[in-house]
């Protein structure tokens, strides 16, 4: 997703004064960016993160602040999400020269890689998320995207065209990172030639419930003594819970099975789950990893980050092809 623009000064104070706020201390603390979109903000209430969105954002946007509303004062410790800070005049999320703005109270904490995480924080994670899928029960779903529906669109031979479109320029294109892009292009090919037909060729007919759609590492923020804090509800969506339960495991079934195991402990210590699904799930959550298109297309339009991201998400699809009878 393309980052927006950060905000000068003028329009930082005009969201800020939309949300109530002002700038704290006599002479105003520069907002330090946290992600390119994402602006740390001190105010007179309290530290503030300031998102901000693409103009063709505006339904992320929305999405996003349908789910932190719905979810907001309800965690009682199961949980825990952003607080918004509202806008006085007009309804979340404030839209400022075309732009959605998102406002909420800064919250400390810290992120972990999967590998630092043990097995108490897999063993929170899943209780997190069985509470989050509770909550969300009576949550409608109205405007989120069917996730359901864009597997049953996937084209299988425009997705392996795609692949072999891409080895041919990463081939062509010997910049840095080019090794791990092919061997993450070859992988991927491998892991859809085993997971494409079950997952794509048996997907279920169920009614979709809201879930996060992005729970994963990048989105966990770690605080003692209390539930990990899940950030970035803007890609929330609509699928089996089993889904998000299998995608957010990976591959750790195969590098950290207790890891996994505690995982999927808690979570069933809230939640129960369909066994049925769970298998579907397993293979869909795989396959989701090979049609991953958006690492190597930056990549190949040279964005500066993309061969270090290349390589880190090598080791997923390399795990799951070459332990398949484990993964099984």
């Amino acid at each position: 997703m393309a980052p927006a623009p950060p905000l000068a000064a003028a329009p930082l104070r005009q969201v800020l004064r939309a949300h109530g706020l002002a700038p704290a201390g006599p002479v105003p603390v520069p907002p330090r960016e946290v992600t390119p979109r994402v602006l740390a903000v001190e105010t007179t209430a309290g530290p503030v993160a300031v998102k901000v969105f693409a103009p063709d954002q505006r339904a992320q946007a929305q999405a996003e602040c349908a789910m932190l509303l719905h979810l907001r004062g309800h965690g009682a410790g199961d949980y825990r999400v952003q607080q918004l800070v509202m806008p006085r005049s007009s309804p979340p999320p404030l839209v400022l020269a075309g732009h959605a703005v998102l406002v909420t109270r800064w919250e400390p904490g810290e992120h972990r890689p999967y590998q630092a995480i043990d097995a108490a924080g897999w063993l929170a994670l899943g209780r997190s998320l069985a509470a989050l899928h509770r909550r969300l029960d009576d949550h409608p779903g109205h405007g989120l995207p069917d996730l359901l529906d864009a597997l049953r669109a996937v084209d299988p031979d425009r997705e392996r065209a795609t692949l072999e479109a891409h080895r041919r320029r990463a081939t062509a294109h010997q910049a840095p990172g080019a090794a791990a892009v092919l061997e993450l292009l070859a992988e991927r090919a491998a892991l859809f030639d085993q997971r494409g037909p079950r997952a794509l060729g048996a997907i279920p007919h169920v009614d979709p419930r809201p879930i996060h759609n992005d729970y994963n590492v990048h989105n966990y923020l770690f605080s003692p003594g209390e539930p990990p804090l899940i950030l970035d509800w803007e890609r929330a969506g609509r699928a089996p819970r089993e889904l998000e339960v299998c995608r957010c495991l990976a591959h750790l079934p195969i590098v950290a099975p207790d890891h996994a195991q505690a995982f999927v402990d808690g979570y069933l210590a809230v939640r129960a789950l369909d066994p049925a699904l769970v298998r579907w799930a397993a293979e869909a959550a795989a396959c989701a990893h090979a049609l991953k298109h958006w690492p190597v297309e930056l990549w190949l339009a040279g964005a500066p980050g993309a061969a270090a991201r290349v390589e880190a998400m090598v080791e997923i699809p390399r795990a799951l092809v070459r332990e398949a009878a484990t993964f099984d």
